[in-house]
């Protein structure tokens, strides 16, 4: 992480390359002109994630809006996010099996998470229903940080969208929210 650079979205497609963007300079023109050049370039699935309270949620709102479908069953409003979260039910529901496979949990995961068969055939079901999709399409789930290499072995088409933001301003978002009490609880987090 760049300390000149507080918050921004970093662009990763499948053979690694990356455009970093600092989100906090940029304006609804010039990220329109970025996501409508990259819509136009590629036709293909867009993985977007980051850490929650990071901006996924307003990016993920942008994209469809860009028209990226970003899911059919999206995750709504909820306390602490009123607008909505606009996560895919069922990639979310995926991400947390795996995590339950491996006793396991979003904000303190193992070190290695593995994915059993029957739950990699439900992943390569939904890709399908995500490339069956007539255009742009995607998904949005800060746990998909945690499973980056299984989807990029999955499908290495995906490209992914990383929002970061500055570690210590995310736990301080995400206590002011309240709404997880493991974030208060965790001794390791100043």
């Amino acid at each position: 992480h760049d300390p000149a650079l507080p918050g921004g979205l970093c662009i990763l497609d499948g053979q690694n390359k990356t455009i970093p963007i600092n989100i906090e300079h940029a304006n609804m023109t010039n990220l329109s002109t970025i996501t409508t050049t990259i819509i136009r370039a590629y036709i293909m699935i867009f993985c977007l994630t980051g850490m929650y309270r990071s901006g996924t949620s307003l990016m993920s709102i942008y994209f469809n809006a860009c028209g990226i479908n970003m899911g059919e069953r999206l995750v709504g409003a909820a306390r602490g996010n009123e607008r909505g979260h606009f996560e895919d039910n069922d990639i979310v529901g995926l991400h947390d099996e795996i995590l339950s496979f491996n006793r396991s949990h979003m904000y303190s995961p193992s070190r290695r998470l593995d994915v059993p068969d029957y739950l990699a055939d439900k992943a390569r079901a939904l890709l399908a229903n995500k490339h069956d999709y007539p255009g742009p399409s995607g998904w949005k789930d800060p746990r998909t940080t945690l499973f980056l290499n299984f989807w990029a072995d999955l499908d290495p088409g995906i490209f992914f969208v990383l929002l970061y933001r500055e570690p210590l301003s995310v736990i301080n978002s995400l206590r002011r929210r309240g709404t997880d009490r493991r974030i208060t609880i965790m001794p390791w987090i100043p």
